[in-house]
């Protein structure tokens, strides 16, 4: 019996059995894996908004609430 529970075709999150929800995020790394990735698991990638500050720090804004749910971030280091 799979975790995964029944999800729209074109869904930002995958609901799991457990009342959780699995999301997926892509870093700025490496893109092109995170969508093959969320491919694999039949997950649209969800909205993100990176910026870089002078100072190196970067902001990140989800732009969905990830309240509640099972974060993953594809980002290769």
């Amino acid at each position: 019996m799979s975790a995964l529970g029944p999800h729209p075709a074109s869904a930002t999150s995958i609901e799991l059995e457990y009342g959780k929800r699995l999301m997926l995020f892509s870093g700025r790394a490496n893109p092109a894996l995170a969508a093959k990735i969320a491919g694999k698991l039949n997950v649209d990638l969800g909205g993100v908004t990176l910026k870089t500050f002078s100072n190196g720090e970067v902001y990140c804004r989800y732009e969905e609430s990830i309240r509640g749910a099972d974060v993953f971030i594809g980002q290769p280091m």
